[in-house]
C-alpha cells in the first residue's frame, strides 16, 4: 500500500493544483511547487502505485539502469564514455525540448546501444497541468523522439514521479507504458556524494529492479551529474558482485527498443 505520508502529499498536490489554475489570480510559483514534489516520490515509489511498471520483473538476475533528465550537452557524452568503459548498456528518458536542441546527441545515445524513453516534452509536474495539456505534452515528448531517432518509445516517466490518471490512460492510448523505479540514487540534491549516491542504489536494488540517475543537472543541483560519473563504476561492480545483470528496459517481447 502507499504509506499514508504519501496519499497526504498526492492530496495536498492536488489542492494545489486547484488553486493555482482556479479563478482570476496569478498561478503560485512553479518553481516552489516543483521543490515540493521533489519530496513526494518515496524510494519504492514504482513498486506501489497502480497502473505504472517499476521492476522488469518481480524477481531473478536482471536489472535496469535508467537516466532521466537529458539530453546534456556535457553530463551526457560524459555518462555514455562511463557506461561504454564499463560495458555497460541503460535506458534514457529523454526531454522533448531538449531532444531538440542537441538531436545528434540522442542519436549517439541510439547508436551507442542504449534503449530511450521518454521524459514528457517538457519536464513540468503532470499535475499542474490541464489534462489537455498533459496528453499534448506526452504526445509532443513522444514525436520529437520518435521524428529524431527513427524509434517509437514505448516507456514514458513522468516528471518528478507523479503520476496522474490523466498520464496514465494517455501513455496507454499512445501505445506506451509508464515506468517508474525502485532504487533511486537522490543523486540531484545539493550535498549528494558519489558514495552516498553508491550505497543508496545498492542498498535499494534487486533482481527485476529499476535504477534511477540523471545524466543532467538541468533540473537539479548544478553539476550534480560529476557525482553520478563518480558513483557509476561503484554502482556497477557492485550489482555484477551479487551476479546481477545490467540491460536496458525491454518490450513486453523482450526486445530491446535500441
Amino acid at each position: 500500500m502507499i504509506r499514508l505520508s504519501t496519499v497526504s502529499a498526492l492530496v495536498f498536490l492536488s489542492i494545489l493544483h486547484f488553486f493555482s489554475f482556479s479563478g482570476e489570480g496569478a498561478p503560485l510559483p512553479l518553481e516552489k511547487l516543483e521543490e515540493l514534489f521533489r519530496n513526494v516520490a518515496p524510494a519504492q515509489w514504482g513498486e506501489h502505485v497502480s497502473g505504472t511498471a517499476g521492476r522488469i520483473a518481480a524477481e531473478g538476475k536482471e536489472v535496469a539502469l535508467t537516466f532521466d533528465d537529458g539530453p546534456h550537452p556535457v553530463a551526457t557524452p560524459a555518462v555514455l564514455q562511463v557506461l561504454d568503459d564499463l560495458n555497460v548498456r541503460a535506458t534514457f528518458f529523454l526531454v522533448g525540448e531538449r531532444v531538440e536542441q542537441m538531436p545528434a546527441l540522442v542519436r549517439e545515445i541510439v547508436a551507442a546501444g542504449h534503449g530511450i524513453g521518454v521524459h514528457g516534452y517538457r519536464h513540468r509536474p503532470q499535475v499542474l497541468l490541464w489534462p489537455r495539456h498533459v496528453y499534448e505534452d506526452i504526445y509532443r515528448g513522444l514525436a520529437v523522439v520518435g521524428e529524431v531517432t527513427g524509434l517509437y518509445p514505448r516507456h514514458f516517466r513522468p516528471p518528478y514521479g507523479i503520476v496522474t490518471g490523466v498520464g496514465l490512460r494517455a501513455v496507454r492510448r499512445l501505445g506506451g507504458e509508464t515506468w517508474l523505479w525502485t532504487a533511486d540514487g537522490r543523486d540531484w540534491r545539493p550535498r549528494a556524494t558519489a558514495q552516498g549516491i553508491a550505497g543508496r542504489v545498492l542498498r535499494q536494488t534487486r533482481g527485476g529492479g529499476v535504477i534511477l540517475l540523471h545524466d543532467s543537472d538541468a533540473y537539479g543541483s548544478t553539476g550534480s551529474w560529476r557525482q553520478v560519473l563518480g558513483a557509476l563504476p561503484t554502482v556497477v561492480q557492485g550489482l555484477r558482485a551479487r551476479g546481477l545483470h545490467i540491460r536496458p528496459l525491454c518490450d513486453k517481447q523482450v526486445i530491446c527498443l535500441s
